[in-house]
């Protein structure tokens, strides 16, 4: 990104909000869609088309906001976390 300044920083910090909380929507909704629970891998296949355009071997990137999101949702007592079938880390609704 470009050096800000005045206006332009609080524009830009706005939209970088308003993006996390778009994603965090999204999360919640597809969490929500798989009752049974789901994992990180599945849900950056799922909602990636709806957060962003980068090619595909960029996708491992979208686990750390992902997960810094269900993180969040797990603190608000939204989701739960919990370890799956396959030994992975999933997340079901509460």
């Amino acid at each position: 990104w470009p050096v800000m300044h005045g206006a332009d920083i609080g524009a830009f910090l706005d939209d970088s909000k308003s993006y996390a909380l778009h994603v965090e929507q999204l999360l919640l909704r597809a969490v929500r869609r798989h009752e049974d629970g789901v994992n990180l891998q599945t849900l950056i296949g799922e909602l990636k088309p709806k957060v962003g355009t980068w090619p595909a071997e960029q996708d491992h990137n979208l686990a750390f906001p992902m997960h810094g999101n269900l993180r969040r949702l797990e603190g608000r007592g939204l989701v739960v976390r919990k370890t799956g079938k396959d030994g992975r880390v999933e997340w079901s609704p509460t």
